[in-house]
């Protein structure tokens, strides 16, 4: 009951457009939300590469110290971490240690 009650919620608040991608899945409240998150997910790749372009952009202004330099490298690479797919990498190579 409380599931269809979630899943009439986000569907009542969809546009038509999107609409459209959860039509075959409005009764499922998680369903939906995975089909938006795939469907609108398809522009990270823009968003990784505006992100990373961002990041190497970053120059030392007149009147900036360097800790406020750092603070904007560090403010880039969060925004690119977060933008970075999972891979399932764990960082170590089996059978080595």
């Amino acid at each position: 009951m409380r599931s269809y009650k979630a899943a009439g919620e986000l569907y009542q608040w969809l546009d038509e457009a999107n609409k459209i991608h959860v039509d075959s899945v409005r009764s499922d409240p998680k369903a939906i939300w995975d089909k938006l998150k795939a469907v609108h997910s398809k522009s990270a790749p823009n968003s990784r590469f505006n992100s990373l372009s961002d990041l190497f952009s970053i120059c030392l202004k007149d009147d900036e110290t360097l800790s406020a330099l750092s603070a904007r490298v560090e403010g880039a690479m969060q925004k690119v971490t977060s933008l970075r797919p999972a891979t399932g990498y764990t960082g170590g190579i089996e059978g080595f240690s």
